[in-house]
């Protein structure tokens, strides 16, 4: 059911004539739009020049870019109609564009699906889950918070030292079902079963260290063991009391992390400093992005300790007759290959996925990264974020043995705890499921990267786990999922609106169409430098690039539009992780559709950006316009 049509619209006259536009003829024209109650001109946004607002009313702000503080009050009912922004994309009259871009938002008001709030009945007990100091830490962190949980642990791995210890010993985790603030975890222990109920869930796994094979007769230790014994004593074992060589292997097969390069390199000045022996650091790469790391390496290189680099997947080996394993590596410096045959081999102890964690991805339906280990490599995800709210991942399921990061991730859980412990109240439909349309299909399922969706005789969204990226709307094979201001119908309203404009006069300027997301490309497009030459853009914001719908797309050829882009974020960067990757294969199967409906498919593109690439979105839609410019008309 549609609210009731109770507009004001406010219209900010110096804002509209820093655009160029007779405020007096927009509010004159507006006056007659259906939908709204009434029109009020403004200079400023003192309270007297505003008025009484009624609460019922829903109020649409014209003119300034950014709604003003003035209205922070009525911010849940504030509808901005953003002129500043879009104006300079639009060719044409202004005045006739600016009539368009108030029209469009009135038609997309007005079709808004009705949300209510129903209370959030968060259970307040957290669940740690691992056997690590990590879980040992995060215990007792939320102890001092005043936080009941329980802590599992498997029977395997080191037993945390000092101070708390697991409440539970489980031998299998078998399943998670419910949601962020009402979850229940199965476990199976010693025969028996065990339920725990819990509003979060925080995995903290155990240790697993990398061991990779060193064969042959010359001696090899790894970091702990050398920073736990004098290097002299192994050395003159390996040596016989010669000076020797000595290689540190780090990170083959994968990148070493700053905390072991710190390692690494300190243990490295550290022979140095008490043997006279050759010490050479191998690695793909050396980072020193962190604090006075780049210090320490300027100190190693003052110590004569040599760096290597060597391809991700570690040097080359060479067995000798005797036996013994060396390295061939390449040197910049001398630009030639060097034969190390070393004496005594330092290999990293990385840490590596314990085997558990493919199983919890797969039993609580979690993404793994590319090094195997929980979350996604992907810097929107940090500290401890995965891919479902209200589970959280930190120390060894997240990879991290470095202490600062281990405290990040501990503040980052306990934030998001908190959180999650003070929400009351939610909305009761981030989705509006039809249950006319829906042929329990189960796509929404499949396709929902948060896991947000539950199912009993039909789907239904959890109101704290949605994430509102649309990606299950753009999916639903029978259009039965509305996500509330970016339905169907909500977008065909704002295309049929901004593509009736009257074009303009003299040479052809091609109607463009951007889909973009509204975290990336979105962003970019307010940063962007205003087009100097004339552009028609019409801008449709999407809640993710996953959200591309292929209907819309159709529709925006079909009212006019003769190239359409789709702008979302880089893989890497996307909140749902999957929303790029759809958004691509939805473009490669519609250009099969135009073109088999005659249309060149060169008129729909696709690309990626940051929020910060406005200046590239400038260009990018520039020599489209151009690309479009030589096809010429879609209607031709």
């Amino acid at each position: 059911m549609s609210p009731a049509p109770a507009h004001i619209m406010l219209i900010h006259r110096p804002g509209l004539a820093a655009l160029g536009l007779d405020s007096g003829e927009l509010a004159r024209r507006a006056a007659g739009l259906p939908g709204r109650t009434e029109v009020r001109l403004i200079e400023d946004w003192r309270a007297e020049q505003l008025g009484p607002l009624p609460e019922p009313a829903r109020i649409f702000v014209v003119g300034p870019g950014d709604p003003p503080a003035a209205l922070t009050s009525y911010r849940q009912r504030l509808i901005l109609v953003d002129l500043k922004n879009q104006m300079p994309w639009l060719a044409g009259e202004p005045i006739e564009n600016a009539l368009s871009l108030v029209k469009s938002v009135l038609a997309e008001a007005g079709i808004e699906p009705e949300r209510s709030r129903i209370p959030a009945d968060i259970i307040k007990q957290a669940l740690i889950i691992g056997r690590s100091a990590a879980a040992r830490v995060m215990a007792s962190v939320l102890d001092r918070a005043g936080i009941k949980y329980v802590w599992a642990a498997s029977p395997d791995g080191a037993q945390p030292e000092g101070g708390l210890q697991p409440s539970l010993i489980y031998q299998r985790l078998v399943s998670l079902n419910g949601f962020a603030g009402r979850f229940t975890v199965r476990f199976e222990t010693g025969g028996a079963a065990r339920e725990i109920k819990a509003g979060a869930v925080i995995l903290c796994g155990r240790e697993a260290r990398s061991v990779p094979a060193v064969s042959g007769p010359v001696k090899s230790v790894s970091l702990a063991d050398l920073e736990r014994t004098s290097p002299s004593s192994l050395l003159e074992a390996a040596t016989n009391g010669k000076p020797g060589s000595l290689v540190f292997l780090a990170g083959p097969g994968q990148a070493t992390s700053t905390h072991n390069m710190r390692r690494i390199m300190e243990q490295a000045i550290r022979v140095g400093q008490e043997t006279k022996a050759a010490v050479y650091i191998l690695a793909p790469q050396v980072k020193v992005a962190a604090e006075n790391l780049e210090r320490l390496y300027g100190q190693a290189r003052e110590a004569g300790i040599v760096f290597l680099r060597t391809p991700d997947s570690g040097p080359r080996r060479e067995t000798w007759p005797d036996g013994r394993t060396g390295f061939k590596v390449f040197d910049a410096a001398s630009r030639a290959e060097l034969l190390l045959k070393p004496d005594l081999i330092v290999w990293e102890d990385a840490l590596e996925p314990a085997s558990e964690l493919a199983d919890w991805a797969a039993n609580l339906n979690l993404g793994l990264g590319p090094d195997g280990f929980l979350g996604p490599n992907n810097v929107l995800f940090l500290p401890a974020a995965t891919n479902r709210r209200g589970v959280m991942a930190l120390g060894p399921a997240r990879g991290t043995d470095a202490d600062e990061t281990l405290a990040a991730e501990i503040a980052g859980v306990l934030d998001e705890v908190l959180r999650l412990w003070a929400v009351e109240e939610v909305e009761a439909g981030p989705l509006v499921i039809e249950t006319g349309r829906c042929a329990s299909c189960l796509t929404c399922l499949r396709v929902c990267p948060h896991a947000a969706l539950g199912f009993t005789h039909r789907p239904w969204p959890d109101p704290l786990a949605c994430q509102s990226c649309g990606l299950c709307a753009a999916a639903c094979p029978g259009r039965a999922i509305k996500l509330p201001g970016h339905t169907f119908e909500q977008g065909r309203a704002r295309l049929e609106t901004l593509l009736a404009r009257p074009r303009p006069a003299g040479d052809f300027v091609p109607r463009l169409v951007l889909f973009g997301c509204r975290r990336s490309a979105v962003e970019a497009w307010r940063a962007a430098p205003k087009p100097k030459q004339p552009v028609d853009l019409a801008l449709m914001p999407l809640p993710c690039g996953g959200n591309l719908d292929a209907g819309l797309v159709l529709q925006a050829f079909q009212e006019g539009a003769d190239g359409v882009m789709a702008a979302v974020c880089h893989d890497d960067n996307c909140r749902s992780q999957a929303g790029g990757p759809a958004a691509r294969r939805r473009v490669e199967h519609l250009k099969v559709v135009l073109e088999a409906a005659g249309l060149n498919p060169e008129r729909l593109a696709s690309i990626t950006l940051a929020p910060n690439m406005g200046v590239e979105l400038g260009r990018l839609v520039l020599d489209f316009q151009d690309r479009i410019k030589t096809l010429g008309s879609a209607a031709a």
